[in-house]
């Protein structure tokens, strides 16, 4: 394809035209024109009509090539993207960073305010979840003598 296109624009540039948008107009060196109408021929359109097709087979190589180059990077980005994810992105759930900032500020707070560290509760001697862990335990919240 790269072959084929890369002649079409060489014939195009043999016509006088730098372009493929230029080439709906025919080709723009005039004795070129005149040249490539037979004798005989009425007009030249079908010289430029030629000159039209072999722009727009430019534009539809281009239009391939750009197709492709999507198709590579479709193919290349999504494990380019897990790759990059891999470096940035924490593993496992780590909860909501709001709410484990607050959690901390309270914590601070709690060993500020009793002079104890916070605790897991693990449930009241004859409680029915007695030993099983649910939750913080900010029980004793007496403030801490001054000294």
């Amino acid at each position: 394809m790269d072959r084929v296109g890369n002649s079409a624009r060489r014939l195009l540039k043999n016509l006088g035209l730098n372009n493929p948008d230029e080439a709906a107009d025919g080709p723009s060196d005039v004795e070129v024109l005149n040249a490539l109408v037979l004798l005989g021929e009425p007009n030249p359109d079908p010289v430029i009509e030629a000159t039209r097709r072999i722009g727009r087979l430019v534009e539809i190589i281009d239009a391939v090539a750009a197709a492709a180059e999507f198709d590579r990077r479709a193919n290349k980005g999504p494990p380019e993207v897990a790759d990059v994810g891999k470096l940035t992105v924490r593993e496992g759930n780590f909860g909501d960073d709001t709410v484990n900032d607050w959690v901390a500020t309270m914590m601070s707070l709690y060993r500020e305010i009793t002079g104890k560290e916070p605790a897991t509760s693990v449930g009241a001697r004859h409680a029915r979840m007695r030993g099983l862990p649910a939750g913080l335990s900010f029980v004793s919240c007496k403030p801490r003598a001054s000294r």
